[in-house]
């Protein structure tokens, strides 16, 4: 059962779309960070398939302070790791206070822009127990002049097992960017596990993008990401 939900962050109304798995739980759950297309028809399935597999699921729409703008990099550029901290930080205040979630087992996933904001998620919010991530670009970047460090700076504040997908073909993350990123954490002692795809490049899972999606490689990560959320969060 899907339904939109407005939670209010800072003044401003967010909208988030919340799927609800069968029965009255209390279901793990899921922070569902959208890419740069927002919540469209991807982003919703994620939370449906989250919901279909036993989760409660909520992607919350990052670019709420913004309805004016329709460019999707105009919208990125004018986003800042501030806020969007606020924005997971209310998203999980609002599925812990759900009555059919167990508040103890949250997760966090994202792609593209929504990987970076996943990483975020485990950085700024300790009731995130396990981070899913696909193809997380522009991790070296800081967003906005409210934050000092990059995500990639922050990888040490991290208390959680991560999970990764990548394609080799990938600019943004490169390959390059995957190793280091996956050598930081694992020098942090994160518990974390990266895959990487040939002939698969940035936004492989996204069904809507014809010339990009690799059923393949989209499947069997989504089979990982399914094993290791159960593993993780039940």
């Amino acid at each position: 059962m899907s339904s939109i939900e407005e939670l209010t962050v800072g003044g401003s109304a967010m909208k988030t779309y919340v799927g609800l798995p069968a029965g009255t739980g209390p279901h793990p759950a899921m922070v569902v960070m959208c890419h740069g297309a927002g919540i469209d028809e991807f982003t919703k399935d994620r939370v449906d398939q989250l919901a279909k597999a036993g989760y409660a699921a909520a992607a919350p729409d990052v670019f709420h302070r913004i309805p004016e703008i329709t460019d999707s990099a105009e919208k990125r550029a004018s986003m800042t790791d501030g806020e969007i901290a606020d924005d997971i930080n209310a998203t999980v205040d609002f599925i812990q206070a759900h009555p059919n979630v167990d508040g103890s087992r949250i997760g966090i996933i994202g792609h593209c822009m929504g990987g970076r904001m996943s990483f975020l998620g485990a950085i700024v919010s300790p009731a995130i127990k396990a981070c899913v991530v696909f193809y997380s670009g522009n991790m070296m970047k800081t967003w906005g002049e409210d934050t000092a460090k990059s995500p990639y700076d922050r990888l040490d504040e991290i208390a959680c097992p991560v999970i990764g997908f990548f394609g080799l073909e990938d600019e943004n993350p490169s390959p390059a960017d995957v190793d280091q990123i996956e050598h930081r954490l694992k020098e942090l002692n994160v518990d974390c596990t990266f895959y990487r795809y040939e002939s698969a490049g940035h936004a492989f899972q996204n069904f809507l993008a014809k010339n990009k999606f690799r059923q393949g490689p989209s499947d069997e990560a989504w089979a990982h990401v399914l094993d290791f959320l159960k593993e993780n969060l039940g």
